[in-house]
């Protein structure tokens, strides 16, 4: 391969890697994620950053916001979240 067509290809590349129309979310989805029941919505608060926060409460406290949080999910009929990552689970 010449210098000019090595050229072409990175210039090429690279202009196809960094097109906004090409972004991770295009290619992976938007950040939407559907909650079955409002148990998935506290086993995704669980599995991300606020897990210190919440680890940090006292065992009532725990509950008493586990609860306020699945009451309002289950009330205000919530079927999905918008949170800009992506959620997997694992069974070992």
């Amino acid at each position: 391969m010449t210098r000019a067509a090595k050229q072409r290809a990175r210039t090429t590349g690279r202009r196809l890697y960094d097109s906004p129309a090409n972004s991770f979310w295009e290619r992976f989805g938007t950040g939407t994620h559907s909650l079955r029941t409002p148990e998935d919505w506290w086993t995704m608060v669980s599995g991300s950053g606020y897990r210190a926060t919440i680890d940090q409460l006292s065992a009532d406290a725990y509950e008493r916001v586990r609860r306020q949080n699945l009451n309002f999910i289950r009330e205000s009929e919530t079927r999905s979240v918008e949170a800009n990552v992506i959620y997997g689970q694992a069974t070992k």
